[in-house]
């Protein structure tokens, strides 16, 4: 039997041609000095205009507000404050209290006690114990921000000391009435009513008096005359204090601590006067 030939092997197939870069631009870098110069001023201002940017929008922008006194945020908050600016020593070191305030009602955080004030004017103080009794009612409901609110209020203001009573009645306080102790939560409240007398002439009031004549022989205007007698009315401004105890008695001596400090803002007064 004859040998079987060898099968040829088959040849590979020839190798693809690789397939050239894609062409691509290059930007040579600047070589004459002229354009080098043109280049590096071009870098030099965009560096300035982002970092003089920063320093001119700071300049611009406003400061943060400076924290009111306690004067200016009364003289803001409660309404009363232009015709009777009563100022409270205990409060001046007090801050505003976080959160909402409510239109006429200065809320303060005094050490983490919490006090509020407002004021409420034409009330008709010579109109007996009821409309006063109304009047701070309605001024606690503003400062708890709760309806319903019916307290009993009574006239203390000769039960404080004497040196206490004499300064008060300087300030034209006609009577200082506190509340039943109420409750917020788990602390305990009353509310300290200065009552302004209707009868209380500033001492501004001689010159107005004087500029009542008609100019024709001395003979006051009496229309004009009449219009500045008192009409009974006046106002009173609320303050919500905290008591630490319920005893009447140890009540009154914390009252009569607070009340210690009340002066007249004479500022506020003659700048009230002036926008008259």
């Amino acid at each position: 039997m004859a040998p079987v030939p060898p099968v040829p092997a088959r040849p590979a197939p020839p190798a693809k041609p690789a397939k050239p870069a894609p062409s691509t631009t290059y930007r040579p870098a600047p070589t004459s000095p002229k354009r080098r110069g043109a280049y590096s001023a071009y870098l030099l201002g965009t560096l300035l205009l982002l970092v003089g940017g920063v320093f001119i929008v700071d300049a611009t922008l406003e400061d943060e507000p400076q924290s009111l006194t306690v004067a200016e945020g009364m003289a803001d908050s409660v309404l009363t404050y232009s015709e009777w600016p009563l100022r409270f020593a205990s409060l001046e070191e007090c801050h505003d209290s976080p959160g909402l305030g409510r239109p006429g009602v200065m809320e303060l955080d005094c050490d983490g006690e919490s006090y509020g004030v407002t004021g409420l004017s034409g009330v008709d103080v010579k109109g007996g114990e009821e409309p006063i009794s109304q009047a701070v009612n309605r001024a606690v409901r503003a400062i708890v921000f709760q309806d319903g609110v019916n307290l009993q209020s009574i006239d203390v203001l000769g039960k404080i000391s004497e040196e206490n009573r004499e300064q008060l009645k300087q300030m034209h306080v006609k009577q200082l009435r506190v509340t039943d102790t109420y409750k917020l939560g788990e602390k305990r409240f009353v509310a300290v009513a200065f009552v302004k007398d209707p009868d209380a002439v500033p001492e501004e009031g001689a010159d107005a008096g004087a500029g009542a004549d008609n100019g024709a022989g001395g003979e006051p205007n009496s229309e004009l005359e009449h219009s500045l007698e008192p009409d009974g009315t006046a106002p009173i401004v609320v303050v919500q204090m905290p008591v630490k105890s319920a005893s009447i008695r140890k009540q009154l001596e914390e009252i009569d601590e607070f009340v210690r400090g009340v002066s007249l803002d004479d500022n506020a007064e003659s700048a009230g006067e002036s926008d008259v």
